[in-house]
């Protein structure tokens, strides 16, 4: 168990960075990975009793659903370079 309890802050450490990559590149399953790899923290502080890191997690969550709400209802809007995102205010 001890094991488990030292490794998983970096395994969970590196789903969360490959969301954050993936939601970079604009993949919608990006959100998911981040949503699941927020509620395996929690599971994380309970088992370990971190309790710390579930209100981490629960901001981290709450951030990536309403970012995620936001993105898949306006969707992403790429010009021909790819890069650019229309802002959400016009000018």
């Amino acid at each position: 168990m001890l094991c488990v309890a030292n490794e998983m802050p970096y395994v969970l450490s590196i789903i969360g960075v490959t969301a954050l990559v993936l939601i970079g590149m604009r993949k919608w399953w990006g959100w998911a990975i981040a949503f699941v790899n927020e509620c395996l923290w929690i599971v994380f502080a309970i088992v370990t009793r971190q309790h710390g890191f579930i209100l981490g997690a629960l901001v981290y969550g709450t951030v990536n659903i309403m970012n995620g709400v936001k993105w898949f209802r306006h969707g992403p809007h790429i010009d021909m370079d790819g890069w650019e995102w229309e802002d959400d205010e016009e000018e």
